[in-house]
């Protein structure tokens, strides 16, 4: 989906209730690749294994796009997702923030921004 000019794709498991507890994903790819496509079948799985929803959010890649840019992007889509939470379905009480390679660094680059920002 389009929130605020942010790109993301949300994932839930067959039959899942309104609200669900979240994984803001941040997909892999040494900031220079990846995306919705390359990770569609682990988005999936954590979702069907996790019987949580997915929220990957697209961030912009280098070297188009250079350092804060990806981060920024992590950071605004998790405030995004968290504004929208009842839009989303999003259980507010139950949000983490997870990604592989350079995601994961965007995950907890994220959450020490977020800690911070209060």
């Amino acid at each position: 989906i389009e929130l605020e000019g942010m790109t993301l794709r949300i994932v839930s498991p067959l039959n899942a209730p309104t609200l669900l507890p979240t994984i803001i994903y941040y997909y892999g790819g040494c900031f220079v690749s990846g995306g919705f496509a390359t990770h569609d079948n682990q988005l999936r799985q954590l979702a069907y294994y996790g019987q949580c929803r997915i929220i990957a959010v697209q961030y912009r890649l280098a070297p188009e796009h250079t350092f804060p840019a990806a981060h920024d992007d992590a950071q605004r889509g998790a405030e995004l997702v968290r504004q929208h939470a009842e839009r989303l379905g999003v259980d507010k009480q139950r949000i983490t923030l997870a990604g592989d390679s350079a995601g994961g660094h965007l995950a907890l680059v994220t959450a020490l921004r977020l800690k911070r920002a209060g």
